[in-house]
């Protein structure tokens, strides 16, 4: 009995591994198309291919199996994100999770490695993961490392592709009377 429940095992076994050799490698679709930068750097500064290597470098430092890269239509996509819904399973399987840089409101960063990025206002859920149409988060937070020079080329790439961080027309709290008055 015991050799059948094994040779069972074997065979799932050697099902699952030539499944697993069927499937092409997972990796990112590499764009990082120049033609996505809107600016050009200021005088000094790198360009927009040097700034998206510098940030990927950072997330690789950290993880290998992280990456960073500016996606076909242009929206810039993390693979290996923090999200306090993450399963098991998603720590084998890192999808990739992409926002547009003009939907950016602030970039923080966190001494222990940790850079987050956060929606405006008025794109709430401005981060979407590939391939949910209805997975999507108001921030998104990766490891990486040095966090505060890659908080910089984070903010200095949203620049170089057209983005202005903060919000357009910044809320201003109206005037409130005391009462009696």
């Amino acid at each position: 009995m015991h050799l059948q429940l094994i040779g069972k095992l074997a065979r799932v076994a050697a099902v699952a591994a030539s499944l697993a050799a069927c499937m092409p490698p997972i990796e990112p679709q590499y764009v990082n198309n120049p033609a996505f930068a809107g600016r050009a750097p200021p005088v000094g500064r790198p360009t927009y291919l040097e700034t998206v290597k510098y940030i990927d470098d950072g997330m690789r430092y950290v993880d290998p199996t992280a990456a960073f890269f500016v996606a076909p239509d242009g929206r810039m996509c993390f693979r290996g994100v923090l999200n306090a819904e993450r399963t098991n399973l998603e720590y084998f399987y890192k999808s990739d999770w992409c926002l547009p840089p003009a939907s950016v409101n602030r970039v923080d960063s966190i001494k222990t490695g940790q850079v987050s990025l956060f929606c405006k206002h008025a794109d709430p859920q401005c981060v979407r993961e590939i391939g949910y149409r209805d997975r999507g988060s108001n921030t998104v937070a990766i490891r990486i490392v040095p966090s505060d020079q890659e908080k910089v080329a984070v903010e200095h790439l949203i620049y170089l592709m057209g983005g202005n961080l903060g919000e357009y027309q910044p809320f201003i709290e109206p005037i409130r009377l005391k009462p009696g008055r």
